[in-house]
């Protein structure tokens, strides 16, 4: 188990002075290639050694690096050492290296390792080099031996606060320090080092350390490695660059600061004063956080003022903390405004809490919390206490919190009486790869004028909306806002002193709005305002001949499409589905018919496509006549007679239509592998002449439970609700026309009143088998040399075409 919080940690250029040498760097970390990488054939790296990290001068007579000593590296240890002065404190980018022309070379040849298994420093006998003590130094490494040593050789490094080195590595070519190339990395360490032949008049204190530290007090001391007896140090808020001012000069060995802010982290640097203007270099940062204070309620918490955070680097508001009990993790997220992200990947059992501040009378049991939660739908999340913010064991569940959508909803939680001081919310571990954002948590008393919930709009018309709501106390008094949607909310009420089961009118057609509501408990007690609930006007019933645009999707503002729903429930999640437009089938005649389409392919779709409503009272004797087409599936573009495909065993599309305004939906027809249109388009009527009253129509496709292997587009190119779609029915009665046998052996027999123009057949797959004109009033098809199986017989009487299934035995 892990507990993230505010950590104590320390980041010191450690420097000492012995027989006239200063060592730079006590680190331990081996994974930053310098001085060189041993892995690869040959590196080139340059690492800048600050004159305060220095903090001495004179000549350097040899330099030693600390190896791990793993091995000899025998493949590593051709070297050509070049140092010299540089202006930088630190590399900028990956081509920002030192040229070495301002260098001097100081070594050339052959380093020796003794690699006993233990860490050891490796010194090089250089050229002297006389170091003024104010400048710069950078000292660059070229390793020239071909082949490489062992992914375990490695040297040892010191973190520092910038950039301060820059490493090529390659197994190809020796590198040219007159002409660097692109670095392969650039660590914010420094190899540790040793400069024989220097000393430190005034040497850098070590081993910072914070003990005793309280809301406002901390106290700071360090090691002496000369003689000083007084100190300067810089003490700044945690992320403020340091200045090399001291906030506190002539100060002792274990200063006690003081005036600093509860709950806050901070850095702080020390410098040694060795009289008569001699100073050290500065060491630091210690990083340091002061105690929180009790938090008393009421009290916030939106995240806005916290860093964000990685899933490496929890980030959490002062004085909380997160609990990250397993694979997971949490930390403040910056998406979209900040809030608090909390996952547990593959970890369906560990402890992921969110800690609140230590609380004061939190269990009073006159408390209450509300916060904003977004995660999936149907995830729980639990709201608890804890005793000991950092042992989830001394969680104690008040409530589990359900999601009912995917987006955020605002919950509110009171909190029982009790001994606990910490507020916990946690993840609720309903599946593996989980995640939520909290937000906006509000720690309060419960209030006197408790707020309405469970908003609702019903009886939605063009112009008015039933507005209603639960009640939480005694009043019956209610203020109300309504707005359009994105507008912000005012807090002024459009609607005052109004009741559960307001009606709102003076609303405008095809308008979403939200509404907000507000408890009027009398005497001047309101309770805050909840919502949004969100709700959309319809269209004007269409109340004449219309023909929809099917080259959009949707066709017009009064078309909706849905996602989500079989058709015994009706559709939800209404605003996007997998309909879409930019394709088009081509007809018998050439003529090409722009449509919605719908990819049927796996068995997880349910798409809906829902039209405006028609006021049949007001059309009169109409007709609804659709056009649709079953092609091979294409991104885009237009479809001919020969981009043929058959529909899955189990896919279907359902015409629908609704007299109650989707409370219930009726089916007209349905489409699948036993009837499925035909490439070039069929043609379907449904007579609406004997209706009455405002009715909808919907397409439903669905591909079922079986993931079957077909992949094909279904269009609907033609949606027409008009007299002349009737008087196409009037039309067609006159191609009214009898087939027998059905099974048929042999020979199909077909019957009709009026000439038959033309009879094509196709197969399941939608290959023409058989094409006949009769231009006869009866005709016979032999059919004894097919196969047996399902064939689509298309038969042509006065320009119209319908088409039939029978069965070759």
């Amino acid at each position: 188990m892990k507990k993230i919080t505010l950590m104590l940690f320390v980041l010191v250029t450690f420097c000492w002075q012995s027989n006239a040498q200063v060592q730079i760097g006590d680190g331990t970390n081996q994974s930053q290639n310098l001085p060189i990488n041993p892995y690869f054939g040959y590196s080139y790296s340059q690492t800048i050694y600050t004159s305060n990290q220095i903090n001495a001068n004179g000549t350097i007579t040899d330099i030693s690096y600390q190896f791990d000593g793993n091995s000899t590296i025998d493949a590593s240890k051709e070297w050509t050492v070049f140092i010299g002065y540089t202006t930088k404190t630190e590399f900028t980018s990956n081509t920002d290296w030192v040229d070495v022309s301002t260098l001097t070379q100081v070594f050339e040849g052959t380093i020796t390792v003794v690699g006993a298994g233990s860490s050891e420093w490796i010194n090089i006998d250089i050229t002297d080099f006389n170091y003024n003590g104010t400048d710069n130094l950078v000292i660059a490494v070229n390793e020239t031996a071909p082949s490489y040593d062992g992914s375990g050789d490695d040297f040892l490094s010191t973190a520092v606060s910038s950039v301060q080195s820059i490493v090529s590595y390659r197994d190809s070519s020796v590198f040219d320090p007159a002409s660097p190339e692109t670095a392969s990395q650039m660590p914010s360490y420094i190899p540790n080092i040793i400069l024989n032949g220097i000393n430190q008049t005034c040497p850098v204190p070590s081993d910072l350390t914070v003990t005793d530290i309280t809301t406002t007090t901390a106290g700071l001391a360090w090691t002496e490695n000369g003689s000083a007896t007084s100190y300067n140090i810089e003490v700044l808020e945690a992320g403020e660059a340091a200045t090399g001012t001291a906030t506190d000069t002539g100060i002792a060995n274990g200063f006690t600061k003081t005036g600093l802010t509860s709950g806050t982290s901070y850095f702080y640097y020390v410098q040694a004063d060795c009289t008569g203007g001699d100073l050290s270099g500065w060491a630091g940062p210690f990083t340091f956080a002061t105690d929180c204070e009790l938090f008393t309620v009421p009290y916030s918490e939106n995240f806005d003022l916290t860093a964000a955070g990685t899933s490496n680097n929890s980030t959490v508001p002062n004085c909380w903390s997160f609990i990250d009990g397993g694979l997971g993790y949490g930390y403040v997220n910056s998406t979209d405004g900040n809030s608090f992200y909390m996952y547990n990947s593959y970890d369906s059992s560990g402890d992921y809490i969110l800690v609140s501040p230590q609380t004061t009378d939190l269990s009073s049991g006159d408390n209450r919390v509300r916060f904003d939660l977004d995660g999936s739908l149907a995830n729980e999340f639990i709201v608890g206490t804890l005793t000991d913010p950092s042992d989830p064991t001394t969680f104690t569940e008040i409530e589990t919190v359900t999601l009912l959508t995917s987006d955020y909803e605002s919950f509110i939680v009171n909190i029982p009486a009790g001994t606990d001081m910490y507020l916990g919310f946690k993840h609720g571990q309903t599946a593996d790869y989980k995640s939520y954002n909290i937000d906006n948590i509000v720690v309060e008393p419960i209030p006197s004028c408790l707020e309405a919930s469970d908003l609702s709009a019903t009886n939605i018309t063009t112009t008015t909306a039933d507005l209603s709501w639960t009640e939480n106390g005694t009043t019956s008094l209610y203020n109300v806002e309504v707005v359009v949607s994105g507008e912000v909310p005012t807090g002024t009420a459009t609607d005052v002193s109004v009741a559960s089961g307001f009606t709102k009118s003076g609303l405008t057609e095809t308008t979403v709005y939200q509404f907000y509501v507000q408890a009027d408990c009398t005497g001047g007690d309101l309770s805050i305002w909840v919502g949004p609930f969100e709700f959309e006007t319809p269209c004007e019933a269409i109340s004449v001949d219309y023909t929809a645009d099917m080259s959009s999707n949707v066709p017009d503002l009064c078309w909706k499409e849905a996602g989500i729903g079989e058709v015994i429930d009706g559709p939800s999640g209404f605003g996007a589905s997998d309909w879409k437009s930019g394709r088009a089938f081509t007809t018998d005649n050439g003529d090409i018919i722009d449509s919605n389409v719908i990819n049927l392919y796996d068995n997880d779709d349910r798409e809906w496509l829902v039209s405006p409503s028609f006021d049949l009272d007001a059309m009169g004797a109409v007709a609804l006549l659709v056009k649709v087409a079953v092609t091979d599936y294409r991104s885009s573009g237009v479809s001919t007679e020969t981009n043929t495909d058959v529909m899955g065993s189990d896919d279907e599309v359902q015409l629908l239509m609704t007299s109650d305004d989707g409370v219930t939906w009726t089916n007209i027809t349905t489409w699948n592998v036993t009837n499925q249109p035909l490439v070039t388009g069929t043609d379907y009527l449904v007579d609406l002449s004997s209706m009455v009253g405002s009715v909808k129509f919907a397409f439903f496709a669905s591909d079922g439970e079986t993931d079957d292997s077909f992949d094909y587009d279904f269009h609907v190119g033609v949606f027409e609700v008009s007299n002349a779609a009737l008087s196409v029915n009037d039309f067609e009665s006159e191609a009214t026309f009898t087939y027998y046998p059905n099974p048929v052996k042999n020979t199909l027999t077909l019957n009709a009143q009026n000439t038959i123009e033309q009879v094509a057949m196709y197969n399941m797959l939608g290959q023409e088998v058989l094409r006949a004109t009769p231009n006869t009033v009866d005709s016979d098809l032999d059919m004894s040399n097919l196969q047996t199986g399902t064939y689509f017989v298309r038969v042509t009487i006065g320009n119209v075409t319908e088409t039939i299934k029978v069965i070759k035995q």
